[in-house]
């Protein structure tokens, strides 16, 4: 009889361990920024939005989003906008030791849409349409540039996202992505890409 209490006391915390490992999946968690691809965007899970974790809790914040999500759908990924000139922030920039130039007091959240080219930038009850622009495009499909370097000039400012894990430098001019450059070993040089 004893052992049989055993079996059955067993029985259930094994049942009990297995359905909160169930719900511990990817779709019961916070949505949260990886470093290790980007500070910046994350891709949209397939499971999102789940309604009582991914709205604002604040009411008029909560209907603005909930209304661009009928308006626009699900997006392709969400952006934490930092600074009030909306630039690409490395991770480094956001470390505790670091002061970000510019820095919102609260990020801005914003939806991106690839194939649209289009984003959806949310301020408190409203939301608003925008121009995906071509750096953003970047970080979305690669990550995080490993380092970001701008060369102004008089008539325009050139911008260039160094992906050094992948061999590839991105160059802007005034936002606008002029070229794509394979970095290669100094012997070669480096070969511009279509």
């Amino acid at each position: 009889m004893r052992g049989s209490h055993f079996g059955l006391l067993a029985l259930a915390l094994t049942l009990t361990v297995a359905m909160v490992g169930c719900n511990r999946g990817p779709e019961k968690k916070r949505l949260e920024m990886d470093p290790r691809f980007s500070v910046n965007v994350m891709p949209v899970p397939s499971f999102w939005p789940r309604p009582n974790m991914d709205w604002p809790k604040e009411p008029l914040e909560r209907v603005a989003h909930q209304r661009a999500w009928v308006e626009y759908g699900t997006p392709d990924f969400i952006r934490k906008v930092f600074t009030f000139d909306d630039r690409i922030v490395r991770p480094i920039e956001l470390e505790e030791r670091h002061t970000l130039i510019g820095k919102r007091p609260t990020p801005l959240m914003q939806w991106i849409y690839l194939d649209r080219g289009i984003t959806v930038t949310f301020n408190g009850p409203r939301y608003e349409e925008g121009k995906l622009s071509d750096q953003l495009r970047v970080v979305c499909l690669h990550g995080d540039p490993n380092d970001i370097k701008e060369f102004p000039r008089p008539e325009f400012t050139q911008t260039s996202f160094y992906y050094h894990n992948h061999g590839l430098e991105f160059v802007f001019i005034d936002g606008v992505q002029t070229r794509r450059i394979r970095l290669s070993d100094p012997i070669h040089g480096a070969t511009e890409l279509r």
